[in-house]
């Protein structure tokens, strides 16, 4: 895609979150749809920034971040399908829900993806996440009044894509997004109104002028089609303790989280990082961990650091800290 003029052209599209799925008006009657939390759902979300998508180079051995098929969470969300397109829609901006919805629970967040449903399996295009205390204001959030209904709007990141003629725009709704968002202090149920809430999406025509992007792309990733449309993920398997644990170890890193389904406050992040500096003699190694886990009140943070000259310990410090959730 490529525009002459910015903001770009663009147009609105508003599918209606309907019983039957995504349509063009909204259903008569308003419905209900339920949305439990569940603590192991988003584990096909990935990232928050993409760190390593030198790894979709051809030849590399390596899996990207970007997020692959999201079949694995979508059976466990609140679905809404649109039908197979006639034709190639393209996007360029923030996609927004608009959604009303109740809580049983004064903490609650709400996760949006928007996917597109191919025969080759659902691939993410942008996605969306609200702690629900902060509907109004970031700054000053405030607990939700239980089987209260509000409307509430959420802005998707800002995304280019081509939905093409045949395949199906989905958007899944969940609690949870673990472990890319922490869990609320208590299990959620949320109430959505289905034919009250909708989905907006900023369409363009595509034009003759679109054309390759004037700075040549990453080698490799000039394709039509996703870097990673042939990978796929399977449920994260609890242990025999039924905690689910994700690495997410790197070059000088090492993370995990972990979680058991059912208990929000079980779960834990953990990090290690060693940085080792070499020249004329001098010998430094640097080492800092972490640890977070969580009551219903509070976080807790255990931090470290140690310094090392040869085998001299310069510095070893050690940090616990209680933090007040404060609608977290």
């Amino acid at each position: 895609m490529s525009e002459d003029r910015w903001p770009p052209r663009t147009q609105t599209l508003t599918l209606f979150l309907n019983d039957e799925g995504l349509g063009s008006r909204p259903q008569p009657e308003f419905g209900v749809r339920i949305v439990n939390s569940q603590e192991t759902l988003g584990y096909a979300k990935q990232s928050w920034c993409v760190f390593s998508l030198w790894n979709a180079l051809p030849g590399s051995s390596g899996l990207p971040d970007l997020p692959p098929d999201q079949s694995v969470d979508d059976r466990r969300s609140c679905v809404f399908d649109s039908g197979p397109l006639p034709k190639d829609i393209d996007i360029l901006g923030n996609p927004r829900v608009h959604i009303r919805l109740s809580s049983n629970q004064p903490v609650a967040r709400i996760a949006l993806r928007v996917n597109e449903v191919t025969p080759d399996g659902t691939w993410n295009v942008t996605w969306g996440l609200l702690n629900l205390t902060h509907r109004v204001s970031y700054s000053e959030p405030s607990p939700l009044l239980l089987g209260k209904e509000y409307d509430v709007d959420v802005s998707c990141y800002f995304t280019a894509h081509a939905f093409r003629k045949g395949n199906r725009i989905r958007l899944s709704i969940s609690e949870s997004l673990w472990p890319l968002a922490w869990p609320p202090p208590q299990a959620v149920e949320l109430k959505l109104i289905t034919g009250a809430s909708k989905l907006t999406l900023p369409v363009r025509e595509s034009e003759n002028r679109d054309q390759a992007p004037p700075i040549p792309m990453i080698p490799g990733l000039q394709a039509n089609t996703s870097p990673v449309s042939s990978r796929s993920v399977s449920a994260p398997i609890p242990g025999e303790d039924g905690i689910v644990t994700i690495d997410r170890s790197r070059l000088f890193a090492r993370m995990s989280a972990s979680i058991r389904e059912g208990e929000p406050n079980s779960c834990i992040w953990t990090g290690e990082r060693e940085t080792t500096m070499k020249r004329d003699g001098v010998d430094i190694k640097i080492r800092a961990s972490f640890r977070l886990a969580s009551t219903r009140t509070h976080f807790q943070l255990t931090e470290t650091l140690s310094v090392q000259e040869g085998q001299t310990t310069i510095v070893n410090h050690n940090w616990t800290n209680e933090i007040p959730r404060d609608l977290m």
